[in-house]
């Protein structure tokens, strides 16, 4: 995820270097890249878009593999019984309770003399 932080950051440096300002967020900065599909656009220059274009193909691939790594997570809290009760508690999502069940293990063995 630091992955795709930095490369969101680095779209919107290229953003702002011409003038234009992409707004925080995933979806906001898609919307500010569309207008690098308009090829008439003289901030633009033909190198940029293809290099903006790469950019959001990797960035098309690391959402693919944070999805693949949180339906990881998801089997995993599905398959142990320590997990799946710890992400009952409100506030522990499954990547927290995966966290916390390999940090601890069984708890129980922890607890005796």
């Amino acid at each position: 995820m630091a992955e795709r932080t930095a490369l969101l950051n680095y779209l919107r440096a290229l953003l702002l270097e011409r003038g234009m300002v992409g707004a925080q967020g995933r979806r906001k900065l898609e919307d500010a890249l569309s207008v690098f599909a308009d090829e008439d656009d003289p901030r633009l220059a033909p190198r940029l878009g293809v290099l903006i274009e790469d950019l959001r193909a990797e960035w098309r691939s690391l959402d693919e593999r944070i999805a693949a790594f949180d339906a990881e997570f998801v089997h995993m809290v599905l398959e142990d019984e320590a997990a799946r009760r710890l992400s009952t508690i409100p506030g522990i999502g499954v990547i927290n309770a995966t966290a916390l069940t390999a940090a601890v293990g069984d708890a129980e063995l922890r607890a005796r003399p």
